[in-house]
């Protein structure tokens, strides 16, 4: 059964650093290393980072850079520490390509929280 890991976890940057590694085609923004040094935002800035990573047979299958902040109207905002919110795919562990990804499933099952 897939297991979605938080951005609070101890094994996320496990997980995200072999996700990263294995596709080439990565920005460097949501790299390991920028990851953490954006992590140290200061938290008058409000970013709350709501980063996962979705694992399967123990070996990370997709991830989404993701934080959430207010904005000055107290508006909720989904981005990545003022960058566009990514995902990213462990190509080698596709069987074969398909369109049937229901990321809904992820939000609905009330593994992740955006409160």
């Amino acid at each position: 059964m897939p297991a979605v890991i938080e951005a609070t976890d101890s094994s996320f940057n496990h997980y995200w650093s072999e996700l990263f590694a294995n596709d080439p085609l990565q920005s460097a923004i949501y790299s390991p290393h920028t990851r953490a040094c954006l992590g140290n935002t200061p938290p008058d800035l409000g970013f709350v980072n709501r980063s996962f990573v979705i694992v399967y047979q123990n070996q990370p299958v997709f991830a989404c850079s993701l934080t959430m902040h207010i904005d000055d109207g107290g508006k909720k905002r989904l981005g990545y520490f003022g960058f566009e919110a990514s995902t990213h795919i462990n190509r080698q562990s596709m069987e074969s390509s398909s369109n049937n990804f229901q990321p809904e499933a992820v939000f609905s099952s009330n593994v992740i929280s955006m409160r």
